[in-house]
C-alpha cells in the first residue's frame, strides 16, 4: 500500500458516518414519542370520555403559568373571571385549578370532601419546618380523620361553649391594654389572638407569634419548589436563601415549642389533677386507659384589626354599635357572649368585616396585603383531588392543586351588591324599628375560615 492509501486508511475509522451523528437525535427523538404515546394513552383511561379540562389563560413551555401569577395572586385569579367559575393552570408541570365561586367551592369541597380533602405535598413546612405533626398537613387518611375526630371533641358547636370564659377572659384582657393608652394596637390584636387559641389549646398563652412569624417568611403555601419537586428536598435549606433558612429555624424552634414542651407540661398537669381546662386536657383525660397511657399519643386578629381600622373610618357606623351595646348592657358591664342575639347590629358588622377591607384612606384593599397570616385569607390553603373527577362537564384529574379565590366571592355583586361599600345592613332586615339579622343570605362565615373537612 502506498503512502497516501495508508494515510487515509488510518484516518478512515476516526471519520463519524452520517447514522452515528444522527444516532442521539433519533434515540431522543424516539424517547419523546414513546412517553407521548404512553401519556395518551394515560389520558385516554384517566379521561375515557375525553373531556376537556378547565380552560385558563395559556403558559409558556415548561413553566406554564408560574410567571403570570402576581404577587396577589388573588387579584390575577379575578382578572380571570371570564374563564368560568373554575380555571385551568399549570405551574411548571402540576396542574392547579382555581375555583373562583362560592358555588364550585362549596360543591367540590363541601359536598365532596370525601375526594377533596386531600393536601398537595407541603416539604417545605414538615420536613425543613418540623410541622409533620400539623393536622393542615396530614394527607386525608386514618391520622387525619383520627386526629379530626378528637378535635371535635372539644371544638364543636356544643364543646366550644365551655371555652367561652377562657375568650372572654383574653377579651377584657384586650379591652384594657386599649384602654390603656396603646399606640401599638396591630400587637395588641395579634397577642390577643394568640391568647385566644394557646389558652384553649393549653390553658397558657405562650409561642403562637413565633409560628407567625415564621409562616410570614414562607411565601404563598404550596408554592415553593420543594413542594412542587419533593426530591429538591435532598438538599440542604440554606440553597433557599438566608431569609428563608431563618424562617425555617424559627418555625421548627416553635413547632417544639408549640406541639412538644406544652403537651408534656400538660399531661403531668393532668397526672398531677392540677390542670387548667383546655382541649389537650380534655383530650387526655379522655383518652387515658386504665394502664395510664394515652391512646394514640404521638387567624382571628386579621379580622379584630380590620374591623377596628372599619370603627375608626366609618364613625357613624360605629356609633350605631355603640348604641346598641349601651341599649343591652346599660353601661353596667361588659358583653359576653350570650349577648349576640340581641346585638344583630355588632354582628353584621363583623360579618362585613370578613369580606370588605380597607386601608387608612378608607379605600378597598386586599386584607391580608402585609402577610401577617391572619385567619381569614384572600386565597384558601391548597386542596388536592385524590382521584380523577368531573365538573360542570370539565375533567379534573387526580392530584391536582385547587385553590379557592375566598377574595373574590367577598366581591361578588350578586351576593354582596356594591361590595366596595362598608354595609353591615347588607345583612340586615328592619322589623317594627328593629333589626334583625337576614335568613337567607350568603354568609361570609361560610367560606372565609376554610372549607369541608379541613
Amino acid at each position: 500500500m502506498d503512502a497516501p492509501n495508508r494515510v487515509y486508511a488510518l484516518q478512515r475509522p476516526l471519520m463519524p458516518s452520517c447514522m452515528s451523528l444522527l444516532y442521539p437525535e433519533l434515540v431522543l427523538g424516539l424517547c419523546f414519542i414513546a412517553w407521548k404515546v404512553y401519556r395518551w394513552h394515560q389520558e385516554r383511561l384517566e379521561n375515557p370520555r375525553s373531556l376537556p379540562l378547565p380552560p385558563g389563560p395559556k403558559g409558556f413551555l415548561f413553566l406554564g403559568n408560574a410567571l403570570q401569577i402576581k404577587k396577589d395572586p388573588w387579584l390575577r385569579f379575578s382578572e380571570w373571571h371570564n374563564y368560568g367559575d373554575v380555571i385551568g393552570l399549570t405551574v411548571l408541570g402540576r396542574k392547579v385549578a382555581v375555583l373562583n365561586t362560592w358555588e364550585a367551592a362549596d360543591e367540590l369541597f363541601n359536598k365532596r370532601g370525601a375526594i377533596y380533602s386531600n393536601r398537595p405535598p407541603r416539604i417545605l413546612t414538615t420536613k425543613y419546618g418540623g410541622w409533620d405533626f400539623s393536622l393542615i398537613s396530614f394527607p386525608y387518611g386514618e391520622t387525619f380523620l383520627r386526629q379530626r375526630r378528637f378535635l371535635s371533641q372539644s371544638i364543636g358547636a356544643g364543646p366550644v361553649k365551655s371555652m367561652y370564659p377562657l375568650i372572654t377572659k383574653n377579651a377584657r384582657a384586650l379591652a384594657g391594654h386599649l384602654i390603656g393608652g396603646s399606640k401599638d394596637i396591630q400587637s395588641l390584636l395579634r397577642l390577643a389572638g394568640t391568647a385566644n387559641i394557646i389558652s384553649m389549646s393549653y390553658g397558657f398563652t405562650e409561642h403562637l407569634d413565633s409560628v407567625l412569624q415564621g409562616l410570614s417568611g414562607l411565601g404563598t403555601p404550596g408554592a415553593h419548589p420543594v413542594d412542587i419537586f419533593p426530591i429538591l428536598a435532598h438538599l440542604p435549606s440554606w440553597v433557599w436563601g438566608r431569609k428563608l433558612a431563618r424562617s425555617l429555624r424559627v418555625l421548627k424552634a416553635a413547632a417544639y415549642s408549640l406541639g412538644v414542651e406544652p403537651y408534656n407540661l400538660v399531661k403531668a398537669q393532668v397526672k398531677s389533677g392540677i390542670a387548667p381546662p383546655s382541649m389537650v386536657a380534655s383530650l387526655i383525660e379522655s383518652n387515658t386507659g386504665e394502664d395510664g397511657e394515652i391512646k394514640y399519643e404521638r387567624d382571628i386578629y386579621g379580622v379584630a384589626a380590620i374591623s377596628v381600622l372599619a370603627m375608626m373610618i366609618y364613625p357613624e357606623i360605629q356609633r350605631t354599635v355603640q348604641k346598641e351595646l349601651d341599649a343591652v348592657l346599660s353601661g353596667d358591664r361588659l358583653p359576653l357572649f350570650e349577648d349576640q342575639d340581641s346585638t344583630p347590629y355588632l354582628v353584621a358588622a363583623l360579618k362585613e368585616c370578613l369580606s370588605t377591607n380597607f386601608d387608612e384612606d378608607g379605600n378597598q384593599w386586599p386584607p391580608w396585603k402585609d402577610g401577617r397570616g391572619d385567619v381569614a385569607r384572600p386565597v384558601g390553603l391548597p386542596h388536592s383531588s385524590n382521584r380523577n373527577d368531573e365538573y360542570n362537564g370539565k375533567f379534573i384529574p387526580k392530584d391536582t392543586m385547587l385553590l379557592a379565590n375566598i377574595w373574590k366571592f367577598g366581591q361578588d355583586p350578586v351576593e354582596y351588591p356594591l361590595p366596595t361599600e362598608f354595609n353591615p345592613e347588607r345583612f340586615l332586615v328592619s322589623e317594627q324599628g328593629k333589626w334583625n339579622l337576614k335568613q337567607d343570605f350568603l354568609d361570609p362565615e361560610d367560606f372565609a375560615f376554610g372549607f369541608g373537612r379541613r
